[in-house]
């Protein structure tokens, strides 16, 4: 139930609904390292059980993620990468390719009474495609301390109202309200 190193060599990986523990490592060879996320579920996530609390020291370095867009269009809350309730989290020289939600969220369980607000997360040098622009945002923010996101590329991220939905506010969205509990501090883009 946590720790320990995940290595990805060149190829495909199907995924669905892959939860991250403490002290967890996953990485790849780059752009060759595909986890092609299902899209039914979280794709990758912390999303923790109320007795465990929050999820710390995790790496994610060098994966391509590529989720369904393309194929299965919209939906708001399927995201590749789900955070919740984490800290001391680096995410680098990641792809983010074709998400239907976001690239990244980062936001509060609905779920357990422990404070379970984010800290210390690092996402740098990673590039995010949304390929249709039938998605969210690259990354979103719902609560955290001390983030920092740092030399990202965005491209092709956020619907906007000539899809006939609401239109996504850009590549980066922080939005602290969910549930009135959000918190927002020393985020640095």
């Amino acid at each position: 139930m946590g720790g320990g190193s995940v290595f990805f060599p060149a190829g495909i990986y199907c995924a669905h609904d892959i939860e991250l523990y403490n002290n967890t490592t996953i990485y790849g060879e780059g752009e060759a390292s595909v986890v092609l996320i299902d899209s039914t579920g979280l794709g990758v996530s912390t999303l923790p059980i109320p007795t465990t609390g929050r999820k710390h020291d995790i790496i994610i370095r060098d994966l391509k993620f590529l989720g369904t867009t393309e194929t299965k269009g919209f939906s708001e809350h399927l995201h590749l990468i789900c955070f919740f309730a984490i800290y001391n989290v680096l995410v680098e020289r990641c792809s983010f390719v074709g998400f239907r939600g976001d690239g990244i969220y980062i936001g509060l369980p609905d779920r357990g009474s422990a404070d379970q607000h984010n800290e210390n997360v690092i996402i740098r040098s990673c590039k995010f495609d949304g390929v249709n622009k039938k998605n969210r945002q690259g990354i979103s923010i719902v609560d955290g301390t001390n983030i920092l996101i740092e030399d990202n590329s965005f491209s092709r991220c956020t619907m906007g109202n000539e899809d006939g939905g609401l239109p996504m506010p850009g590549a980066i969205d922080i939005e602290p309200n969910y549930l009135n509990k959000s918190r927002i501090i020393n985020v640095k883009i």
